[in-house]
């Protein structure tokens, strides 16, 4: 694990974003889940998946959470020893905010003479692309509204 280091105080903001970053596994076709709890025994979960070395999470709220990245490669797994990481009210290092869209909204129309019609839709910033897929029924036109 890199960042944050084990203890790490930040403060609190309505923007809270923390960087997540470790070191990747030198072998190919590994993904790697970034877990976040309140807890240490990792009860109640916030799951990033899909990540390759780096993962940014919004605490909405103040406390204290501990982290560890489960690499998943085929049917193995290895899971990283845990971190915890605090975000304070009154102290701490301040986060560099981020610029956030409030609403995303994306709209495909098209048409289609097969039975149905399946495509797949990407989107997102370049460290968090999300992929959806989507099939229409037998409709010969369509429109898909997509709000984020």
């Amino acid at each position: 694990l890199k960042t944050p280091v084990n203890a790490k105080t930040y403060l609190y903001s309505s923007n809270s974003w923390v960087d997540f970053n470790w070191h990747p596994i030198p072998l190919e076709n590994i993904e790697y889940v970034l877990e976040i709890s309140t807890t240490s025994g990792f009860a109640s979960l916030i799951k990033k998946k899909g990540l390759q070395d780096s993962g940014i999470v919004l605490f909405e709220a103040p406390g204290e959470f501990y982290w560890r990245v489960v690499a998943i490669r085929k049917a193995e797994t290895t899971t990283s020893s845990e971190r915890n990481v605090n975000i304070n009210l009154n102290e701490g290092e301040k986060i560099k905010e981020r610029q956030v869209s409030s609403a995303v909204t994306s709209e495909i129309k098209g048409s289609s003479k097969e039975k149905r019609t399946a495509f797949e839709l990407f989107f997102g910033e370049k460290e968090a692309v999300k992929k959806e897929k989507v099939k229409t029924g037998r409709e010969k036109e369509f429109k898909i509204i997509f709000q984020k």
